[in-house]
């Protein structure tokens, strides 16, 4: 994103803010149109900044047949939820009246957009969570395939200024390149999107063997910087990707719940506790094979150098 791009959208974001007492609690709803979009890893590279914040969240895994953020977190810090299953957001809404938590994460399916419409319209989901005093933000993924537009566009329509809007380009899908999301930078409707308050970021690519490794154990993304079967190489990736990551969901603090007040280290210690006991659960656990067999690789990449100047000498 070009340095003007990004002041403008930082500008529209405080426009339409102000300060922060006048803030509302963020849900935050990640979308995207099909699988493999990026849509968990971005919700994963979330919670994770969440957590490590210390900033009181709560996630939910709408993804019923592979929910990733449960999985690579925790049972008691994500919830399960079948929106789609007539009454199956009861528990969610339910759960906020209850325990109205300032910062809540929903990662949604794959292909949703019609279904949540649907969903939305039957129980009236925004103007619920707005007498909860939260305020949404749809965060949709996007790769370069028209699908993404169009799934944006139908989304756009429906919500309208009832939501904010995060547009994350995936950048494993064009190599590293903003430029080449023609679809989506050609698209008639981005600028009413922009001047409506919508943010883009990016969302960098993980080398597919580090992310086998983070996907092999079920762990987060900073968990994988302690597991013990961590090489040097993957560390690297991970910390290099995370700061990336990090960098680029502060162009939306306030859509994305960056700014919510801080849990005192007294309150953060049931999550941190969760976290330890998950650490220590997941450390001796290999789900699937490639996960020692990208260990070994990347060692033998580390050794190519020694090996090379050996042989010079």
């Amino acid at each position: 994103m070009s340095q003007k791009n990004e002041n403008h959208n930082y500008d529209k974001h405080e426009a339409n803010h102000g300060n922060n007492a006048c803030r509302k609690k963020r849900f935050v709803i990640v979308t995207g149109d099909k699988g493999g979009v990026g849509k968990s890893t971005f919700a994963r590279g979330l919670f994770d900044y969440y957590i490590k914040n210390k900033l009181p969240c709560i996630g939910y895994d709408a993804d019923t047949r592979n929910p990733q953020l449960e999985r690579h977190f925790s049972p008691k810090l994500v919830r399960c939820v079948n929106i789609f299953e007539r009454g199956g957001a009861d528990r969610l809404l339910t759960d906020l009246e209850k325990d109205p938590f300032s910062l809540v994460l929903l990662d949604m399916p794959a292909q949703s957009g019609g279904y949540f419409a649907k969903f939305e319209s039957e129980i009236s989901f925004f103007s619920l969570l707005d007498e909860l005093g939260y305020r949404v933000t749809m965060a949709s993924v996007l790769n370069r395939v028209v699908d993404s537009v169009n799934v944006l566009n139908v989304l756009h329509q429906y919500c309208s200024t009832r939501v904010d809007y995060v547009v994350v380009k995936n950048l494993f899908y064009s190599a590293d390149d903003e430029t080449r999301f023609e679809r989506y930078n050609e698209w008639e409707g981005r600028q009413k999107l922009i001047a409506s308050g919508a943010i883009e970021i990016v969302m960098k690519d993980l080398f597919y063997k580090t992310y086998d490794f983070v996907d092999g154990y079920s762990i987060s993304f900073s968990d994988a910087l302690q597991h013990e079967k961590t090489s040097i190489i993957i560390k690297g990736r991970i910390k290099s990707w995370l700061a990336e990551f990090e960098k680029n969901i502060q162009l939306a603090p306030e859509y994305l719940g960056l700014n919510t007040k801080p849990m005192s280290d007294k309150e953060f210690e049931f999550t941190r506790e969760i976290m330890l006991q998950e650490r220590e659960k997941k450390k001796e656990i290999a789900k699937i094979e490639f996960s020692e067999k990208v260990v070994i690789e990347s060692e033998q990449v580390e050794k190519k150098p020694e090996e090379h100047q050996s042989a010079c000498v």
